[in-house]
């Protein structure tokens, strides 16, 4: 029982055929075990946000707020303990990108509808949607300084710009990742 790499090995288990309930039970006895191991908070802000897209995939938007809250609180626990962890640093980015995302059909579907209701509707999501992407940006921001050749991260600052309709900052971005990219 005291064997922490028994422990780390059933977790990279769970982590592998996703399940995700056990899993948060063994992640819990892990920072029980290591309390300054910034990857198990990390994995453990993951596995939350997991949940909160499975959730909100099904529609449970109950559930899925309270899994996003504590995959938040999970992300900041790491980043509490180190700053500059770029695995927290994107995560969190990507834990509001990815919802903001989520707000997309939603506004497909809104667009069509050219009433005045029809378009407050549209402007109050996308200003939901606007929000979330407004605060992955900073995450993403640090995350790049912490590593500017990470292509994912460089793709997600394309996009958000591109959302917040700063095109200019979106084209710099799509240059930074063709020339990251370049030859592959």
């Amino acid at each position: 029982p005291d064997d922490t790499g028994i422990l780390f090995a059933e977790i990279n288990h769970y982590l592998v055929t996703g399940q995700l309930e056990t899993l948060i039970k063994k992640l819990e006895v892990a920072i029980e075990k290591e309390p300054d191991n910034v990857s198990v908070y990390t994995t453990m802000g993951s596995v939350y946000d997991q949940l909160q897209a499975k959730s909100r995939e099904a529609g449970d938007v109950e559930n899925a707020t309270k899994y996003f809250d504590q995959a938040k609180n999970y992300y900041e626990q790491a980043l509490a303990k180190d700053a500059k962890n770029f695995d927290a640093k994107y995560s969190m980015g990507a834990l509001y990108y990815n919802k903001a995302a989520t707000y997309v059909d939603q506004l497909n579907d809104l667009a069509a509808d050219l009433t005045p209701d029809g378009m407050k509707n549209y402007d109050a999501t996308k200003s939901e949607m606007d929000a979330l992407f407004q605060q992955a940006l900073p995450h993403f921001v640090e995350a790049e300084q912490l590593n500017e050749k990470d292509a994912n991260t460089i793709i997600a600052l394309k996009e958000i710009y591109a959302r917040l309709d700063q095109l200019d900052k979106s084209e710099e971005y799509k240059a930074k990742f063709e020339s990251l990219t370049k030859g592959q």
